[in-house]
C-alpha cells in the first residue's frame, strides 16, 4: 500500500510542477470513456473491488490513465483524477489484508496508514470510503489491542505459575494490564483484569522480597568477615539487617503475602544478634561486678580514712587535754578550778573536736551510697557512722551533718564503670 501511495504521490507531483506553463488539451475519446468508467466505478459503492486483485487491477487502470496523460492536459484532468487516484489507494487499502499473523507494529502501522488515508480525502472523493477507511483502521487496531491484552494475561498467567521473570519485568506487565483495564475498546472487557492485577501485584512484590533476600545475603556474607577484625561494625551490620529483613516481612505481610522467602537469612541473622547480645550481656554484667566491687573497695577505704581522722582527733583532743592539765597544776586549785579561763580553754577544745569530727563524717562518710553497698560492709558503714554520729549528740556539729548529708552528692556506680575499673 504504502508502495503504491508513493508512486502515485510522484506522479501528481511530476504533473503539478508543469501544470501553470501547459495548455488545457482534450483526450481522446476512448482515454475519456476509460476515465468515465472509473468514476462511474467510484461513484457506485456495488461495483466497488471486493477484494485484493480486483484493487489492484483498479489501481493499475488508474495508473495507466495517469501515465497516458500528456502534461499539456493536466490542468485539465487533474480535478477529475484526483478523487479516482484517492479511490484507488483506499480501494488497495481496504482490499489488501495484512500478513496472516502481523505483527503488533504492523497492524499499528496499516491501522495509522487508513487513517491518514481518510484524512487526506480531496474534494470531490467518495466519503462512504472515508467511513470505510476510519472502520478498517478502528477493527485493525482494535484486533492488535485484543491480541497485546490476551498476551499480556497470558503472560501474566506464566508468571503466576512461576515462569522467570524479575519484579521489574512484573511491575511493567502490571502497569499494561491497568492501561487495558480502563479502557474495554483495548480489549480489556474479556478478562477480569482487576482479579489478574491483584494476583500480579502480590507476585511481583514476592519477587521483590526474593530479590531483595538475595541482596541482604550478599551483604551478610560481606559483614560475617568482620566479626573478628572489626566488631563493632559486625555487631551494626547484623543489627542493621535484621531490621531491614523484618520490614520487607512486614511490609509482605500487609499486603497479603504470607510465603516466607526470606526465612533461613533471617533466622541465621536473628541468632546472630542474639549471640551478640548474649556477649554484650555478659560484658555488661562483668563491668557492673567489677564496678560494684570496686564501688566496695572503695567505700571501705573511706570508712578507713573516716576511722583514721576518729582517732587522730582523739588522740589530739587527749594531747591538749594533757597540756591543759598539766598547765593548770601549777595554779593552786582553789584558784584554777572554776576559773573561767580554764572553761574557755576547755569548752576551746572540745568545739574544735565537734567540727573535725562533723567535717570527717561530710569528706568520708556522707558521699557513700549505703543503697550500693553489700551487706558487710553496709554494716561497717553503719558502724562507722554511728560512732561519728555519738560523738556530735547533742552539739551543733551534728544538725551541720544533717544539713549536709541532705545535699551531698554521692558517689555513683557509674564512675566506676567509666573508668574501667
Amino acid at each position: 500500500l504504502q508502495q503504491q501511495q508513493r508512486a502515485l504521490q510522484g506522479q501528481s507531483s511530476a504533473l503539478k510542477k508543469i501544470l501553470d506553463n501547459v495548455s488545457p488539451a482534450s483526450m481522446s475519446p476512448e482515454w475519456e470513456g476509460r476515465l468515465k468508467d472509473l468514476e462511474d466505478q467510484v461513484n457506485n459503492a456495488s461495483q466497488w473491488p471486493k477484494d485484493a486483485g480486483e484493487a489492484g487491477r483498479f489501481l493499475d487502470q488508474v495508473s495507466e490513465l495517469i501515465t497516458g496523460l500528456p502534461a499539456r492536459a493536466e490542468s485539465q484532468y487533474l480535478p477529475r483524477l484526483s478523487p479516482v487516484r484517492w479511490a484507488a489507494m483506499a480501494f488497495a487499502g481496504l482490499n489488501d489484508p495484512p500478513d496472516a499473523d502481523p505483527s503488533l507494529e504492523r497492524s499499528d502501522q496499516l491501522a495509522d496508514e487508513l487513517r491518514a488515508l481518510a484524512g487526506a480525502m480531496p474534494e470531490d472523493g467518495a466519503e462512504a470510503l472515508v467511513l470505510m477507511l476510519q472502520e478498517r483502521a478502528t477493527e485493525l487496531a482494535g484486533k492488535a489491542a485484543r491480541r497485546r491484552v490476551t498476551e499480556a494475561v497470558e503472560q501474566t498467567q506464566k508468571y503466576l505459575d512461576g515462569s522467570p521473570g524479575t519484579a521489574t519485568e512484573l511491575a511493567a506487565l502490571y502497569e499494561s494490564l491497568g492501561f487495558y483495564a480502563t479502557d474495554p475498546e483495548r480489549g480489556g472487557a474479556d478478562f477480569d483484569i482487576p482479579a489478574l492485577q491483584k494476583k500480579l501485584y502480590k507476585e511481583m512484590l514476592r519477587r521483590q522480597a526474593v530479590e531483595q533476600a538475595a541482596t541482604l545475603r550478599g551483604r551478610w556474607e560481606s559483614a560475617r568477615k568482620l566479626e573478628h577484625d572489626q566488631p563493632a561494625l559486625y555487631e551494626a551490620s547484623a543489627r542493621t539487617l535484621l531490621q531491614q529483613v523484618v520490614a520487607a516481612r512486614v511490609a509482605l505481610v500487609l499486603e497479603g503475602v504470607l510465603t516466607p522467602v526470606e526465612g533461613e537469612l533471617e533466622r541465621d541473622l536473628r541468632l546472630a544478634v542474639a549471640t551478640i547480645e548474649t556477649e554484650a550481656t555478659r560484658g555488661a554484667e562483668g563491668r557492673q561486678a567489677r564496678a560494684v566491687r570496686a564501688y566496695q573497695r572503695w567505700a571501705l577505704s573511706e570508712i578507713r580514712k573516716f576511722d583514721d581522722a576518729l582517732q587522730r582527733i582523739s588522740k589530739e583532743a587527749d594531747d591538749a587535754s594533757s597540756w591543759l592539765d598539766t598547765a593548770t597544776s601549777l595554779v593552786p586549785d582553789r584558784l584554777m578550778s572554776d576559773s573561767p579561763e580554764r572553761q574557755k580553754r576547755r569548752e576551746y577544745l572540745d568545739a574544735g573536736q565537734f567540727r573535725e569530727v562533723g567535717q570527717a563524717m561530710i569528706d568520708h562518710i556522707l558521699p557513700v551510697n549505703v543503697a550500693l553497698l553489700d551487706l558487710p560492709v553496709h554494716e561497717r558503714y553503719q558502724q562507722a557512722f554511728q560512732t561519728g554520729w555519738r560523738k556530735l549528740d547533742g552539739h551543733d556539729d551534728q544538725t551541720g551533718v544533717a544539713k549536709a548529708s541532705a545535699v551531698a552528692e554521692k558517689k555513683s556506680l557509674r564512675d566506676f564503670l567509666e573508668d574501667g575499673s
